[in-house]
């Protein structure tokens, strides 16, 4: 048996239900909208839990925001464009069981014989169904209190210490 002192900085990173975070829309389906948060891709946000009343337009392959405006009664299409940030909400953290490592070194194969890259070991579901939720053009005065106001500090981002083992 051989045993080593180890010295290494840990981040890590696992969002609370009803927390509110900010990315960046990576792709649209039928099913919902994908999120990155630049280090983490797996956001997803099923369509279900958009801003109602909303609609897929297949030509363009985005989702839309059918926002009535209640002096007017006038229509106005609030577009979940690529790439535009999006502050969210989570709804749920869940971690997939892994199914281990595949025997040919990692890289599993998909039916059609291709490789696949391995599962991620957290997803997340998100929601925009609540005033200040959706792309961050269509609240300008959320994005100004947010430029005045110092943020508030979470405890997952609390600074980095050395641990020691």
């Amino acid at each position: 048996e051989a045993y080593y002192r180890v010295e290494f900085r840990l981040i890590v990173f696992r969002p609370v239900v009803d927390e509110w975070l900010v990315g960046s829309i990576t792709g649209s389906t039928e099913r919902g909208i994908t999120v990155s948060l630049g280090f983490f891709q797996d956001v997803e946000i099923p369509s279900s839990n958009l801003r109602t009343p909303y609609s897929f337009d297949p030509v363009q392959g985005m989702w839309v925001w059918q926002y009535c405006n209640p002096d007017t009664k006038e229509t106005v299409n609030f577009f979940y464009e690529k790439d535009e940030l999006l502050r969210f909400r989570i709804i749920s953290v869940s971690f997939p069981e892994s199914k281990g490592p595949a025997p040919d070194g990692g890289k599993a194969k998909d039916g059609a014989g291709k490789e696949s890259a391995k599962g991620s070991p957290m997803k997340i579901l998100g929601a925009v169904d609540l005033d200040g939720l959706g792309c961050m053009s269509w609240w300008p005065d959320s994005m100004e209190d947010d430029e005045e106001q110092e943020p508030a500090r979470s405890p997952m981002l609390a600074p980095i210490q050395d641990v020691a083992m």
